[in-house]
């Protein structure tokens, strides 16, 4: 006869080791997960700040837009990778032709207010945002306040920053260009521009554009010694900060540019051309081109070249953004 055997239960021990063995497969599976996703992430931004310091192209700075966007999707939160798109937007803008050039400004101006309202205390952001804006403003109807939006982003920047020098450049600029019915709006004057010029050289001694800037406003008060010392700098530098823009604009306007009182070729209408990265800041009216002469495939003449006294539409506000 065969005996009856009771179906023995499992003890509680073997019940929580199989759960902790159980755990313990999942943790190890989730792990790397975590681990290559942070990996991403960077991988991500590594790959489109190269892209950005190479500077080859528009399409590259539209790749890395791409890649950093990419990035947020897994950190929205970061604002430094806001600014990273915010900056790449401006370029690409910059070099963009025709009307899409407007919602690349428009993109750099929503991730700068974005990088802003996660961290108000982003210098980069207040000048990408005041450099954006700008653009977007000049594609567009702005108000006559809209010199007082970009001057309070830009001292912001600086007291963030005091050598922040594309926004201390940006603001010399500004000072310089505004014209007399707007002054109202600024807290600064033009006596501040020298100042201003100086401190973005001192801040980024490889900064070209600052430098031609101040080499013209030399020029302009007659001190010539001064002014041909600031373009011989332009044309001997070795590491200028904006290697593309210094080759193709900023060198050769240097070594054309008679420096000994006379007017600038960089206002001659037979050499006028936009400079790589070159931005006007817009009155509350729209700005006509000017009808200039231009090589062959140039895109309109905006900076360095001054409305002509019958255009009494066209005010030109040059800044300059990274």
């Amino acid at each position: 006869m065969l005996s009856e055997v009771t179906p023995q239960r499992p003890s509680a021990v073997i019940l929580m080791r199989g759960t902790l063995l159980a755990l313990g497969i999942l943790l190890v599976a989730w792990l790397p997960s975590m681990a290559f996703a942070a990996a991403t992430v960077g991988d991500l931004v590594a790959q489109a700040d190269r892209l950005v310091e190479a500077d080859e192209s528009v399409q590259s700075l539209q790749r890395a837009i791409e890649l950093y966007q990419e990035a947020l999707g897994q950190e929205p939160n970061r604002a430094d990778l806001h600014v990273k798109v915010a900056y790449a937007a401006l370029w690409v803008g910059d070099g963009t032709t025709g009307g899409d050039a407007l919602r690349w400004f428009q993109l750099g101006e929503q991730e700068a207010e974005r990088a802003l309202a996660l961290n108000e205390a982003n210098a980069d952001a207040h000048f990408l945002l005041a450099a954006n804006r700008g653009q977007v403003a000049n594609r567009k109807l702005a108000s006559p306040s809209i010199v007082a939006d970009l001057e309070q982003h830009l001292l912001r920047a600086v007291q963030l920053n005091p050598r922040h020098a594309f926004a201390l450049h940006m603001m010399a600029i500004l000072l310089r260009d505004t014209p007399f019915f707007l002054r109202g709006y600024l807290k600064g004057s033009r006596n501040d521009v020298e100042r201003y010029l100086v401190a973005a050289i001192e801040a980024d001694p490889n900064l070209a554009r600052a430098r031609l800037d101040l080499a013209e406003y030399y020029r302009s008060a007659g001190q010539i010694a001064k002014a041909r010392a600031q373009a011989q700098a332009v044309i001997e530098m070795t590491n200028p900060t904006q290697k593309r823009r210094w080759r193709e604009t900023d060198r050769p306007a240097a070594e054309v540019a008679p420096w000994d009182g006379a007017e600038p070729s960089l206002q001659r209408p037979e050499i006028a051309q936009e400079p790589v990265g070159a931005l006007v800041v817009p009155l509350p009216f729209r700005i006509e081109p000017q009808g200039l002469p231009r090589p062959r495939g140039a895109r309109p003449p905006v900076a360095g070249v001054r409305a002509e006294p019958k255009a009494r539409k066209v005010i030109q506000l040059e800044v300059l953004p990274p």
